[in-house]
């Protein structure tokens, strides 16, 4: 196989992919906000973030399916302006029906972006695959984070009508990415060509796969389903049960995403050098105990505890995407849309079943299912198969 990394066609698609989900990291800080302007419930709050991630995350296979049948480059262009579009005009709502819809015509834009964008990673990465998946998602680990911080200055001073701003940096890199489609094509289209002919001698079929894809579409479900409780009930925790500031909520949100991003670039590289399994293992087995700590936690110590499960929970999310793809080495784009998209989406449904806990139990009883979350995501990290055959010592 061709071992050529493409490092600029790389970095350009993780700037993107940061810039996509720029305006998905702003969510979570603007829930309060929406909360107090709408009068809404924890379930309502779920309710948005649920409709997030069954618009960005569950249409990513079909835009995966439609990206391995066609030519769809223009898609990645698309999904970063729509994105920022729908969530920069929801500060502008007015109402709770039309802030669900901004919510899901941004998630569209979200869905369309990936698959697409992490094909190319896939085909720009050489024979380090994990490694390149790396800096792509580091992009949009660092986005999500930079996301937090930026609503956050823009809400402190403009109100909930500020977030039109978010839609700029979206707009700019839309532009950009549609005049560099060309020069990302032709950099990659060798190891495009390359690596497809491998692939296609090296097909696997649903009847000897379908058991290690199923346990690790598992794995990625609960594990979206901690990340996302974290991500969406940290702010909430803080703000409502506490009684921090908006602004205290936020920067621990965002020390728990930007050390995720730093347990993206750590990931692939020990992936790449120890063994997928290795790292889904070991990232959980080292999260257990934090997460029992959490809750018990605070000041300092809340942030050390927040940085470390940020750098463990996230150092996984570039080695599960490489497993997907290698299992479905034909289809990399639908095997792209339900990594990153269908069974990381799932995870609003169990922020939706943690909102319900929360209005009838109280918020501190989420961090607790999400302790129990981690606890049975470890055990299933341990019936994941790493495939040892010709093919699997190439990727």
């Amino acid at each position: 196989m061709n071992n050529f990394f493409n490092l600029p066609v790389l970095l350009l698609l993780s700037f993107a992919h940061g810039i996509t989900d720029l305006s998905q990291g702003a969510l979570p800080i603007l829930m309060p906000f929406f909360q107090n302007a709408y009068h809404l419930t924890y379930t309502q709050i779920g309710l948005i973030m649920l409709v997030s991630n069954l618009t960005a995350c569950l249409t990513q296979p079909i835009f995966g399916f439609i990206s391995d049948k066609t030519t769809t480059k223009w898609l990645m262009p698309a999904g970063c302006f729509i994105s920022a579009l729908g969530v920069g005009l929801s500060g502008l709502s007015g109402n709770f029906a039309m802030l669900l819809f901004l919510i899901g015509f941004s998630g569209i834009g979200v869905a369309a972006f990936h698959p697409e964008a992490s094909k190319f990673t896939h085909f720009s990465s050489g024979d380090k695959k994990a490694s390149g998946m790396s800096i792509f998602s580091v992009g949009g680990n660092l986005g999500y984070a930079l996301g937090s911080i930026l609503i956050a200055a823009l809400l402190v001073k403009g109100g909930l009508s500020s977030t039109v701003y978010l839609a700029i940096p979206g707009v700019l890199i839309a532009l950009l990415l549609w005049t560099k489609l060309g020069k990302i094509a032709s950099r990659a289209s060798c190891q495009v060509t390359a690596t497809s002919a491998e692939e296609k001698i090296n097909h696997f079929s649903w009847k000897k796969t379908g058991y290690a894809l199923t346990i690790l579409l598992f794995f990625i479900v609960l594990r979206s389903w901690i990340q996302s409780g974290l991500g969406t009930y940290i702010p909430l925790y803080y703000t409502n049960f506490l009684h921090k500031s908006p602004a205290y909520g936020s920067y621990l949100l965002s020390a728990f995403l930007l050390a995720g991003g730093v347990g993206t670039l750590l990931g692939g590289p020990i992936s790449d050098k120890f063994g997928r399994k290795t790292v889904l293992t070991g990232s959980f087995l080292f999260s257990f105990p934090l997460m029992i700590l959490l809750p018990y936690t605070s000041g300092w110590a809340t942030g050390l505890v927040l940085i470390g499960l940020g750098v463990l929970f996230v150092s996984s999310f570039s080695t599960t995407v490489v497993l997907g793809q290698q299992l479905m080495p034909n289809n990399v784009g639908i095997a792209s849309g339900l990594i990153l998209g269908f069974s990381f989406g799932l995870g609003g449904i169990g922020v939706l079943f943690l909102g319900n806990l929360a209005d009838h139990f109280g918020l501190p009883i989420v961090f607790h299912v999400l302790t129990f979350f981690t606890f049975i995501t470890l055990i299933i990290s341990l019936f994941i198969k790493e495939e040892k055959n010709e093919f699997f010592s190439h990727v």
